[in-house]
């Protein structure tokens, strides 16, 4: 019999998780059997209790990158349903659960465990892509934000841009730079170890923004700089994937980028596509575009930059 690796995955994650929720609420219950006692009397407790328990185990690998209001209008209870629901987990709310959530997945889905739950799947192509297809239509919801527009503004507006992040979303601040450089002035990006690194938080002046790129799993060093900057007094953007991102509290616009995670690695191809219409967004409210981007084809035809 093939054996769903990813459908085991999530019963484990669930029971792993299911126990320590039972023991946070002083609880001692280790067997099996009195884990599901216990949630089957949670489940008798209400209908509404037994449809959000249902929409849990179902939509198990979702409840990280939705909201409550999501969860309740999903599972067809209310947004006070769910909040007590997760009260008699012992949580004070479904942001708590879900931080809760997000460590249990952090544990367990490391690159050894992505790779493991490779094997026995079939169809994790298909998945993939469908995943890729969910991320991407949810992108029009995003580009409606207020906060996308703040970002738009910021970007257009302040004399100075720097891009902060750290590993893996260095790489697609790399794009994002380089785009940016091409229509506008003053826009630097800043890693761990660059010379500026140490020295951003002394450097503060008046009409400069910062844009931060961090996506799982979130460098300790770039969490702590967000905070730093924050503290002295710099306007923060940011581009993540989660509202339960840690960086979220050390920002003014927030921007929530879906990703596809079906993959022995997560998938940014949702975000680098959000990047390119931010920057197309951006290219139409600076001024003299046409002007600057003449000068800059002159000089790559001058110094013969491209192959013809």
């Amino acid at each position: 019999m093939k054996i769903d690796s990813d459908i085991n995955f999530k019963t484990r994650l669930m029971n792993t998780f299911i126990v320590k929720l039972i023991v946070k609420r002083g609880v001692r219950m280790t067997e099996e059997g009195s884990i599901k006692s216990r949630m089957l009397q949670m489940a008798d407790q209400s209908s509404a209790f037994r449809k959000i328990g249902s929409y849990f185990e179902v939509n198990w690998d979702k409840l990280l990158y939705i909201s409550a209001s999501e969860v309740a209008q999903n599972a067809g209870v209310s947004q006070g349903s769910v909040s007590r629901f997760c009260a008699e987990l012992g949580y004070q709310g479904f942001a708590e659960f879900q931080k809760e959530l997000r460590r249990q997945q952090y544990q367990e889905m490391t690159s050894v465990r992505r790779v493991q739950n490779l094997r026995g799947v079939s169809n994790e192509i298909q998945e993939l892509l469908e995943e890729e297809r969910n991320a991407t239509d949810k992108l029009p919801h995003i580009l409606a934000s207020e906060d996308f527009k703040a970002v738009v503004n910021a970007l257009v507006n302040s004399e100075r841009v720097i891009l902060v992040s750290a590993r893996i979303s260095a790489t697609i601040v790399g794009i994002l730079q380089y785009h940016l450089q091409k229509i506008r002035d003053n826009v630097i990006s800043v890693t761990p170890g660059d010379a500026l690194w140490d020295a951003l938080e002394a450097n503060r002046t008046e009409g400069c923004f910062i844009l931060a790129v961090a996506f799982p799993r979130y460098p300790v060093a770039l969490l702590k700089k967000l905070e730093a900057l924050r503290k002295a007094g710099y306007k923060i953007g940011l581009l993540s994937d989660s509202v339960l991102c840690p960086a979220v509290e050390f920002s003014e616009y927030h921007l929530e980028l879906p990703m596809a995670r079906k993959s022995i690695f997560d998938s940014y191809s949702a975000p680098v596509l959000f990047i390119n219409i931010m920057v197309m967004e951006v290219a139409k409210k600076i001024p003299g575009l046409e002007q600057r981007m003449e000068i800059l084809e002159e000089i790559n035809n001058r110094e013969e930059i491209f192959y013809k």
